[in-house]
């Protein structure tokens, strides 16, 4: 009995030392450990202090100040207003500007649509401005211009653009909306208005005074200086519109018909509905069918 106890307290003492050197060794494992994450830390820092004083001695370095501005493509806009509002101007270190927060900043001007800017190692700046192009006027609310997309884009305020077709007849929200025909009542309105504007067009843009939208009539150009006074174009279909204009014209050119009209009517397929400029008194002679 008293040798079974001797070895039991010797089994007893063994574990307890296994135990103990285990426990011993574990501190070292973990200071290895903080050292390696010390150490990445404080090359991590090393690394940080040294691009934040590589970027402040490149944008106050005088080897990349911009001795030339260049800025493209303004036409209602100034320079002077396009590099104040950008914040760029000459003598500035190129790379201490923030390129995307200039365009922001032109891109909420009214006029600018958009703007690509650029720089040009060592010192030069590379300002293009795509302005809006105002094509008609549009009566909502108030007047606003409409670019030659069909968006609208500012307030007419208190410039005057006489020269430009005026849009009437619809509401803002209906601008976008189908018309009768699937075709957007804003598509419908521009296209009339693009092959205006192109060269040799039967009815040129000079020529368009307004253009009023009927939801269910479709769009009445009335004109100046043009053989009709009003012109029922009605919605889509406006190749064969102009085409039957065009021969329409020519045909009373060589019968010696009446030079000008009140009204063209040219929204059906078979017919041109003609009321002449001469005598109004009587509707039913007036209106002639070609």
């Amino acid at each position: 009995m008293v040798n079974q106890k001797k070895n039991n307290n010797r089994l007893r003492e063994n574990r307890y030392r296994k135990a103990s050197r285990r426990t011993q060794a574990l501190p070292a494992g973990w200071q290895m450990a903080l050292l390696k994450v010390f150490c990445a830390a404080a090359a991590i820092g090393a690394m940080s202090l040294m691009f934040v004083f590589g970027y402040q001695w490149l944008t106050r370095c005088d080897y990349f100040r911009a001795e030339n501005v260049e800025v493209s493509g303004v036409e209602r806009l100034s320079r002077k207003r396009i590099l104040k509002t950008a914040k760029i101007a000459e003598g500035v270190n190129i790379l201490s500007v923030n390129i995307s927060t200039a365009r922001k900043r032109l891109l909420a001007l009214p006029w600018v649509a958009n703007v690509e800017i650029r720089r040009k190692i060592p010192d030069t700046f590379m300002i293009r401005v795509h302005e809006h192009m105002p094509v008609a006027v549009i009566e909502l609310d108030e007047a606003y211009l409409v670019n030659n997309s069909g968006e609208i884009f500012m307030e007419t305020g208190n410039e005057q653009f006489q020269k430009l077709p005026v849009i009437s007849g619809v509401e803002y929200r209906a601008w976008k909306a189908d018309s009768s025909e699937g075709k957007g009542v804003s598509e419908s309105v521009m296209e009339v208005v693009r092959r205006a504007m192109k060269e040799g067009c039967l009815l040129p843009f000079d020529s368009i005074k307004k253009i009023n939208v009927d939801p269910e009539l479709g769009l009445t150009v009335t004109t100046e200086e043009f053989p009709a006074e009003k012109i029922h174009l009605g919605f889509g279909g406006y190749e064969s519109k102009y085409r039957r204009l065009s021969k329409i014209f020519s045909y009373l050119k060589r019968e010696g018909a009446p030079a000008a009209f009140k009204e063209l009517d040219l929204r059906y397929e078979d017919r041109i509905v003609a009321r002449p400029a001469e005598d109004e008194t009587n509707l039913t002679k007036l209106q002639k069918e070609a």
